[in-house]
C-alpha cells in the first residue's frame, strides 16, 4: 500500500471529506486528490501537516495496516485512530 493510499484509508476512517481536508490545508481538492493517488511528490513537512488535520499522528498513517477497514475503527484507537 503506497502513502496515499494509507492517507485515504485514514480519512476515510475519521469520517473527513477531501473537500475538509484540502480545506485545511490551504489546497484545492484536486491538489489534495493528487496526493491520495500518488499524483504528485509529498514532502515530510506536508505529510505533518496531512497527519495534523487527520488527529493522528505521521507514524500512524506510516503503520496503517492495510486490512484496517472501517469495521475495525472501534479497535482503532490502538493505532491512535480515536
Amino acid at each position: 500500500m503506497n502513502i496515499g493510499d494509507k492517507i485515504r484509508k485514514v480519512r476515510e476512517l475519521k469520517g473527513f471529506k477531501q473537500e475538509y481536508v484540502a480545506s485545511r490545508l490551504g489546497l484545492s481538492v484536486t491538489a489534495y486528490g493528487n496526493i491520495e493517488r500518488n499524483d504528485s511528490s509529498l514532502t515530510f513537512d506536508r505529510l505533518e501537516e496531512i497527519a495534523e488535520v487527520l488527529e493522528v499522528t505521521v507514524q500512524d498513517i506510516l503503520n496503517i495496516p492495510e486490512q484496517l477497514n472501517i469495521h475495525s475503527v472501534n479497535n482503532a484507537h490502538q493505532v491512535g485512530f480515536n
